[in-house]
């Protein structure tokens, strides 16, 4: 028996490579020559455009970092600026504080500008004050013995100015009164206390209390310029 044979069916003839084969040799190598002058433009274009992408991510995460970091001085500028005012509000505050501190004369008074301050918290524990406040003479806070410093541009002295109080109230209403006086005027001294009994109500005393508050005074002299 013989052996069976394969067929194959003929190939196709290729149109392209018909034409190629119809071009004459001089095109051919024309096309050739431009197609692979295209492909080098193409990979020349391609390397030198790749240092261009590569510089401008750079330039795109430099351009993140300095707008995060101007934020940043914008966030800084604002606390500063609120800051700045919390300062000047509380600078402000202090200067009021300070200057409430000091016991100003009221119409040339020293004791009236005292009696003035407390009167309010009398009336508001029931202590009486039964004759007007008396000033005493004024004490100067530095070491008198000791000579004073050179004095500073536009420099305060301030000396302590002793007022007497005379007042009938019971005691524990004094206590009161006393506690309050020492919060809203911190500046004021409590330096002597009397209280007595009186036979005809034992629920009123009467109380004498003197009260040191700062004034301001001249220069302390100079030890031993005076003679």
């Amino acid at each position: 028996m013989s052996p069976v044979g394969t067929f194959k069916p003929p190939k196709k003839p290729d149109p392209v490579a018909i034409w190629w084969k119809g071009l004459p040799r001089e095109t051919r190598t024309a096309i050739l020559s431009t197609a692979g002058c295209l492909a080098a433009t193409a990979l020349i274009v391609w390397f030198a455009i790749l240092p261009a992408r590569a510089a401008r991510r750079e330039l795109a995460a430099a351009n993140a970092e300095v707008t995060e970091k101007l934020e940043g001085i914008h966030r800084d500028a604002s606390r500063t600026q609120k800051l700045e005012e919390e300062t000047e509000a509380l600078a402000a505050d202090v200067s009021n504080r300070c200057e409430r501190l000091v016991l100003d004369p009221l119409v040339n008074s020293l004791s009236e500008a005292a009696a003035a301050k407390l009167r309010p918290l009398a009336a508001r524990h029931g202590v009486v004050f039964t004759v007007p406040a008396m000033e005493q003479t004024k004490l100067p806070i530095a070491d008198p013995g000791a000579p004073p410093p050179a004095p500073p541009a536009g420099a305060r002295y301030f000396a302590r100015q002793p007022v007497v109080f005379r007042a009938t109230a019971g005691w524990w209403n004094l206590l009161d009164f006393l506690a309050d006086t020492a919060e809203q005027h911190p500046a004021a001294t409590l330096v002597a206390l009397s209280v007595v009994p009186r036979p005809d109500s034992p629920d009123a005393h009467d109380v004498s209390f003197t009260l040191e508050w700062p004034v301001e005074s001249e220069r302390p002299a100079k030890k031993g310029a005076a003679r």
